[in-house]
């Protein structure tokens, strides 16, 4: 059992009384599981992500109840919500992962460990258990959530002339092999899809960058580009009444530029 501050401890409780709907509730939560207090913890938890449904280290705090209870099925369901909140939660798709391993889904792990791989490249457990899952999921590609081939050798070369790299620079910058090129690949697409969902287009944009930056432009990547523009376009166009609105302000500030004008012309004429 991991060592806690009862000072802190206290300090948590009062804050959460003055406060129930503050954030504090996760660890407050992680404090009593180390306290043993797992049903308590638990009453917390379930208040806690309540009140603040969108709180990714909040349901991480439940899942970890949820395992302590021995309910594996809730805690994957509440960790999966993190990773949709949070893509970027290190600690979330680590937790997962194991979860996943728990419930003897290796594909599932397999991903959550890349994602963590992904965001933290010298994570040494993730490294381990990739390397252990890649050799016992040979198949793996044929249930995966976000279809692709892996990538040769010759269409790697040519995705990274059609970069606008020559032939020296694609030798410096191709240490790794197919496998490697064709998981991050996978890890970058896997990130961008999160925040489609999430509706973070200017992030979904970015890493769609960063990846064509360092893979070159690939038909997944032109697609999901694609996409996130369209939506961007949507969001953005006005709807008929916004146009109305539009037409009339314009209308309005050209009839007032006219007044201004001939007021300009009333004076010149008094002098």
């Amino acid at each position: 059992m991991q060592d806690f501050q009862p000072d802190l401890v206290e300090k948590y409780q009062i804050l959460l009384q003055k406060d129930p709907k503050s954030q504090v509730f996760a660890p407050l939560t992680e404090a009593y599981r180390k306290m043993g207090l797992i049903e308590e913890a638990f009453r917390i938890a379930v208040r806690g992500v309540q009140f603040n449904p969108h709180f990714s280290g909040g349901r991480i705090a439940l899942a970890k109840v949820f395992l302590d209870r021995e309910n594996l099925a809730s805690a994957i369901e509440e960790l999966e919500k993190a990773v949709e909140i949070s893509p970027d939660n290190i600690l979330a798709h680590a937790t997962l992962g194991d979860c996943y391993l728990k419930s003897r889904q290796p594909k599932e792990a397999l991903r959550a460990f890349k994602m963590v791989l992904f965001l933290s490249p010298n994570h040494e457990k993730a490294i381990k258990a990739v390397q252990k899952l890649e050799s016992l999921t040979a198949d793996e590609y044929e249930d995966e959530l976000f279809e692709m081939k892996k990538l040769g050798a010759t269409e790697i070369k040519f995705n990274l002339k059609n970069h606008g790299q020559d032939d020296e620079a694609i030798t410096r910058l191709r240490p790794v092999n197919t496998w490697s090129v064709a998981s991050h690949l996978e890890r970058m697409l896997s990130l961008i899809d999160a925040f489609i969902v999430r509706n973070d287009m200017e992030k979904a944009i970015e890493t769609i960058q960063t990846a064509e930056e360092q893979l070159g432009s690939h038909p997944e990547l032109v697609k999901r580009m694609r996409l996130v523009r369209e939506r961007t376009l949507e969001e953005s166009e006005p709807t008929p009444e916004n146009s109305q609105n539009i037409r009339r302000s314009e209308t309005l500030n050209s009839k007032i530029d006219l007044l201004q004008s001939l007021l300009e012309r009333l004076k010149t004429k008094s002098y």
